[in-house]
């Protein structure tokens, strides 16, 4: 896969109710021969607490499409959805190829013959030429609410990614076939690859997973990957042990060449980044996954109310001001990080008002989702 040079870009950012005009360079590389089209990623908490976040969801999509419809030049787009669950059976990792309750799970995307997480059919991708886009956008991401307490946000991302690209052969990767492939433990970063590293975590009939029944894939020919994650809680992506990563940040180096990180994480971090920056290592990995892309990754999470300083003296200060679902601090930062280092938009899903009540600006905050869209197209 080429690693194309990166381009200048601005990018609009969203938190905390602030719209904010930030200068930079993208955490992967553009594509210069890219035809502008952006492939949409929906990834939807699918836990018992969801059922009005997902319904919110739902019938506020169509703000989101009138501004994509209202666009100065029509937008080439196409969507799929998954879960954040990613352990499947009862988190029992052995039966990841044969659960047939579960496939939905760890990047899978569905069909909108399915109910629920259940992905038995082959994906569907709804684009702008679907004649009942926001029905079907509806059945798409109603994920049901019978899925795990704990949610992978970033690490169902890069599964989602590793089965829509047409990757090698499983025995291609180094040393794949020392471990079971589903259960991914293993220096996975001593191979100094980390398309390897992410990808090897696939069970090997996974690599058709996200192909529709017309034989394309999700990722197929399209600039840019907009991931919109929707979740009461954090990530808890960092806190997974070898079921699916080793997660060995030995040595991480936030100030790696091109790195997004601010300077003042960056300096705060020099002296033992794998100690005292151990999440912002393991996000960092990821940073680096999307670096081997053709295509640029943008991160945006409707998630837990909570705000980052990104940068200045208190650069990675969290302040978490509605959290329900007693998240930890950690996981949120997570989340905060991921949608600020790839120029998306963060958006609680929940206002400070006295006790905490459900967003009554989500019509705006899909208005704002369907601005980046157009911007990604453009």
């Amino acid at each position: 896969m080429a690693r194309l040079a990166p381009r200048p870009f601005a990018v609009i950012l969203l938190l905390a109710g602030s719209l904010l005009l930030v200068p930079g360079c993208p955490t992967g590389p553009a594509d210069d021969d890219d035809d502008g089209g952006v492939d949409v990623l929906w990834i939807v908490d699918s836990s018992n607490s969801m059922h009005e976040k997902q319904e919110a969801l739902k019938t506020s999509y169509p703000s989101m499409l009138d501004r994509v419809e209202a666009a100065p030049s029509p937008v080439d787009y196409r969507m799929g959805g998954t879960t954040t669950q990613s352990r499947p059976c009862d988190h029992d990792p052995t039966a990841f190829a044969d659960c047939e309750d579960s496939r939905g799970n760890t990047g899978r995307l569905r069909g909108l013959g399915n109910s629920g997480q259940d992905t038995g059919d082959p994906p569907t991708f709804l684009g702008p030429t679907d004649p009942d886009l926001v029905g079907d956008f509806q059945a798409l991401v109603d994920m049901g609410v019978y899925g795990a307490t704990e949610e992978y946000g970033l690490f169902v991302l890069s599964q989602a990614i590793c089965a829509s690209l047409e990757l090698p052969h499983a025995s291609d990767f180094t040393d794949w076939a020392t471990d079971a492939p589903h259960t991914c433990s293993g220096a996975n970063w001593d191979l100094g690859d980390p398309l390897a590293g992410f990808c090897r975590c696939l069970p090997p009939e996974a690599t058709d997973y996200n192909v529709d029944a017309g034989g394309a894939r999700f990722l197929e020919g399209q600039g840019t990957l907009m991931v919109v994650i929707v979740s009461d809680e954090g990530d808890f992506t960092p806190m997974m042990g070898d079921q699916a990563w080793p997660w060995d940040v030995s040595g991480c180096d936030l100030s790696r060449a091109g790195s997004p990180w601010p300077s003042e994480i960056q300096a705060t971090c020099a002296a033992n980044p794998a100690a005292l920056c151990s999440n912002y290592c393991k996000l960092d990995l990821f940073l680096q996954f999307f670096d081997t892309l053709e295509q640029r990754v943008v991160i945006s999470v409707l998630g837990p109310g909570a705000t980052l300083t990104p940068d200045g003296p208190s650069a990675g200060l969290v302040d978490v001001f509605c959290n329900d679902q007693n998240s930890m601090v950690t996981m949120i930062e997570f989340y905060l990080w991921a949608a600020h280092l790839t120029g998306g938009i963060y958006a609680p899903l929940r206002t400070e008002d006295g006790d905490c009540l459900e967003d009554a600006e989500m019509d705006g905050v899909m208005q704002d989702l369907g601005d980046l869209l157009v911007s990604l197209g453009s």
